[in-house]
């Protein structure tokens, strides 16, 4: 929904919500669930009878088209727990090294609960969820590193290791 609604170039009324919101919901159920909501369930139960079967086939390929055929973009909190998982598979031996498990626990924590956040403020609709979740891993490290007076400065700089490069795509 979000995406449709940043990319539509039509302006968009606040009646328009409600269809747009069925709609979102019926195609991410086709897509998600198992068993798909059927449409005179949409139609029924969740559209109160407020539109017809065809009107919301209708806005499906409108907003299907607007989003480019996009229904599988991954989300901040992909791309923040596939940047942990790689950090900690990969870097076992150095982590257990540097007595990290439980620091590296606090900024995947921590980074989940920014990225959270960021979905309470439309401002970050905009932008793409790479984007966002690099962010969200450069705010938490600086942030971790300021606020926990134990960290040790080996591991800060191991960190920052990896810090660094997601800094330079931003």
């Amino acid at each position: 929904m979000d995406c449709y609604i940043s990319r539509t170039p039509k302006k968009l009324k606040d009646e328009d919500i409600h269809l747009i919101g069925l709609t979102c919901i019926y195609i991410s159920s086709k897509v998600e669930d198992i068993i798909p909501l059927r449409m005179p369930h949409i139609v029924k139960s969740i559209g109160h009878n407020n539109f017809k079967e065809g009107t919301i086939m209708k806005k499906e390929r409108e907003i299907i088209k607007t989003i480019d055929f996009d229904l599988f973009t991954a989300g901040a909190l992909d791309y923040i727990t596939t940047f942990f998982y790689d950090l900690k598979v990969n870097n076992v031996k150095k982590i257990k090294e540097l007595n990290a498990v439980e620091i590296i626990e606090k900024y995947l924590n921590f980074s989940i609960f920014l990225s959270q956040l960021l979905l309470y403020s439309s401002e970050f609709v905009c932008y793409r969820q790479c984007l966002n979740a690099l962010a969200v891993l450069i705010l938490a490290f600086d942030i971790l590193k300021t606020n926990i007076p134990d960290l040790s400065n080996d591991l800060k700089n191991y960190l920052y290791c990896f810090v660094l490069p997601l800094s330079m795509n931003l």
